[in-house]
């Protein structure tokens, strides 16, 4: 599934996922603001390449949908959660 979807994110199909593309897919899912989509990348893009490869893409769904930790970038992956 994680395939899948990344495929449906990179958009131009260069095996990354750029800031725009992810952009792109906020928007269209579920209108994030710009500002939060960018601190989102940002927490996401671990190695701070300026893209998400398929592992970063894959370990932030793997935490979002499976993690435990209240901390993890992930959690906001679909926009910013307001405690």
């Amino acid at each position: 599934m994680t395939n899948c979807f990344f495929d449906l994110v990179d958009l131009n199909g260069d095996g990354k996922i750029d800031q725009a593309e992810f952009q792109q897919m906020f928007d269209s899912v579920v209108g994030v603001p710009g500002e939060d989509c960018a601190a989102v990348f940002a927490a996401l893009d671990r190695d701070g390449s300026g893209a998400l490869d398929r592992a970063e893409f894959h370990q932030a769904i793997t935490e979002f949908f499976y993690g435990n930790d209240p901390n993890a970038p992930a959690n906001h992956l679909f926009g910013r959660v307001v405690g």
